[in-house]
């Protein structure tokens, strides 16, 4: 079952949309099974290779990607360093796709930067997620992670590049700072 796993997880990194959509299906259904062994090396894995199918073409593809990251947080025990960096590489992509003009993306995400900010211990951008001042989180992670800050504005480039006008909007914000 590992070694299916694996190879599952590895397809993720296919060109082919369905297949991916299709290979996500399957992963969450098995992660949602717990009579199905999913190891934490595993997991870190998964998660690294859900980080860039947030921003597939699919709909679908994305939601499935950003559920799966809530249910490996869920899965790891809290503060485990290597899903800790997993999930710091993740909060600007949530952030941005919360304008998604997808409302079922938008959505997920908010809840997933929600949880991704919990199981790093972020409180104070928890609280302004939860408060919606939506406009200082951007300011606030670039503040706190200084360290990460260059990491985080390069992400912050592509979403300059979004079709999605409000993602680049957030984007602007964020690289303004």
């Amino acid at each position: 079952m590992q070694n299916l796993n694996e190879s599952l997880t590895k397809v993720l990194k296919d060109e082919d949309r369905e297949v991916v959509w299709m290979t996500l299906s399957v992963l969450s259904e098995m992660l949602l099974n717990r009579d199905v062994p999913f190891t934490r090396s595993l997991a870190l894995q998964l998660a690294e290779s859900l980080r860039p199918l947030f921003d597939n073409d699919m709909s679908h593809v994305q939601l499935l990607s950003i559920h799966l990251l809530q249910a490996v947080m869920k899965l790891v025990e809290k503060g485990e360093r290597p899903l800790k960096d997993c999930v710091h590489q993740s909060l600007l992509p949530l952030f941005y796709h919360m304008y998604d003009e997808n409302q079922f993306v938008a959505e997920a995400s908010r809840e997933t930067l929600i949880q991704a900010t919990v199981f790093l211990k972020k409180w104070n951008l928890v609280q302004l997620l939860e408060t919606e001042e939506l406009w200082r989180f951007g300011e606030c992670l670039l503040e706190e992670d200084r360290d990460r800050a260059d990491g985080y504005l390069r992400q912050a480039v592509m979403y300059l590049q979004s079709p999605q006008k409000s993602m680049r909007e957030a984007a602007i914000r964020i690289t303004a700072h």
